[in-house]
């Protein structure tokens, strides 16, 4: 008999029919492991320890008298109920964690697993004929190349069929293209997707959305629907560069949450704003490879592959806030600190962008050194110091020759957007 299948469902909640999780859904959504962990804490903090006896009965200690568990430690068909001990260690210690028990495996139900996979890589489900029309347009807006020098996609988008959804729903991205037209993608989102957004679709009121920890934590999904092909492109075409600054923005925040969940160096980070007057978040591995108090200056550098940060102080008015100025004063100070790189100035660009919600100017470029004969990506801001009269250059550039650089670039990108300015209380001046 052919087996049929049958996708996991979107929204459990949006329909009184959904689609039924298969035993593979279950048996990744049950943490055993989990709750067992959290028995024995609940158990430890009562002052009790749980083990297994010889007869396969569930045995209690007691921590600050082990003689009083003596009595209950026995094999279960010797076991003595009457026994003082044994209804006070066993009958009501199993009464409370009956409860507890209970409440983790309805808690079980909401469990989802962590997502794995590369951070820019994008799944993508869509029937192959709609695929086949609107993916040139999807692609080139989430491929985003960027210079560094050579082309680098800022998203790899990979179209899968919906019977891959099982095997790929721990992935960190995934997008769902679909019209109100037939087809197996179509019919699928039409069933899942809240009754309520369908509607707005039919009205041309609503053409996209995000969903967080879909299947996964830390999962990022897109869904795109459109009534035709016709509506899908023209809305598309008119509502790209929102959609493509929204999952910009979702990547990063994912990306600077991984980046300090497993270690932050926030002794470098308190050194920085007791002798310099600002900080920066410090990854693992980042060690100051040279400073200068007078100028404000600091090398964060990590290697394999070697990129950095590097901050420093100038003093001026606005009218330094040049392309030649800002390319004249970063030339001066690599020269001094960095064996004599230099900027390639037909490779860059000057703009205002938004840093930490407020405008700001940034130049973006290549760097050589023509002695060593390497070169990179580098991005510069400048932030302003009103109260010093100064302006304050966050530079960040990789070497990574024969390597992908723009995951280094996204990394420097992430630790860059964490500077700012630390008042500092009379006693500490």
């Amino acid at each position: 008999m052919k087996r049929i299948y049958r996708p996991p469902a979107l929204f459990p909640n949006s329909r009184k029919k959904t689609p039924q999780l298969g035993e593979d859904i279950l048996k990744e959504t049950f943490p055993v492991r989990k709750i067992v962990t959290e028995l024995q804490k609940v158990s430890h903090r009562a002052g009790l320890r749980v083990r297994p006896s010889a007869g396969g009965m569930t045995a209690w200690k007691h921590i600050d008298n082990p003689g009083l568990s003596e009595p209950v430690c026995c094999p279960k068909d010797r076991r003595n109920d009457s026994h003082p001990f044994y209804a006070r260690l066993i009958y009501k210690p199993l009464i409370i964690f009956s409860v507890i028990v209970a409440g983790l495996f309805i808690s079980a139900c909401d469990y989802k697993p962590s997502t794995i996979g590369l951070q820019h890589v994008v799944f993508v489900f869509a029937d192959s004929l709609l695929w086949l029309e609107v993916k040139e347009d999807v692609e080139e807006t989430f491929n985003a190349y960027v210079h560094t020098p050579r082309l680098e996609r800022s998203f790899f988008l990979s179209w899968r069929p919906l019977t891959k959804l099982n095997s790929l729903k721990k992935r960190k991205n995934l997008f769902f293209i679909g019209t109100l037209g037939p087809g197996e993608v179509n019919d699928y989102l039409r069933e899942s997707i809240p009754p309520q957004f369908t509607d707005d679709v039919i009205k041309d009121k609503s053409f996209y959305f995000f969903k967080d920890d879909l299947f996964s934590r830390g999962q990022f999904s897109l869904f795109m629907i459109g009534q035709d092909v016709a509506s899908f492109k023209r809305n598309f075409a008119v509502l790209k560069g929102a959609i493509f600054k929204q999952f910009n923005k979702k990547y990063f925040q994912r990306l600077e949450q991984k980046m300090f969940e497993l270690e932050e160096q926030e002794d470098q980070e308190e050194y920085l704003a007791n002798f310099f007057g600002y900080k920066v978040r410090v990854q693992h591995d980042y060690f100051i490879a040279h400073q200068n108090l007078d100028e404000k200056y600091v090398w964060l550098r990590r290697m394999n592959p070697d990129r950095w940060l590097s901050i420093w102080r100038v003093f001026g008015d606005s009218s330094i806030i040049t392309q030649d100025s800002i390319i004249a004063l970063r030339n001066k100070m690599t020269g001094k600190y960095y064996s004599g790189d230099v900027v390639v100035e037909n490779e860059t660009n000057f703009e205002i962008v938004s840093f930490q919600n407020r405008p700001t100017y940034k130049m973006t470029g290549t760097w050589v050194n023509d002695s060593l004969i390497v070169g990179g990506p580098f991005r510069t801001y400048v932030v302003p110091n009103k109260k010093e009269k100064a302006y304050y250059l966050v530079d960040i550039a990789v070497m990574a020759p024969t390597k992908n650089k723009k995951p280094y670039l996204d990394q420097l990108e992430v630790i860059a957007g964490t500077f700012s300015f630390v008042e500092k209380n009379k006693s500490q001046k």
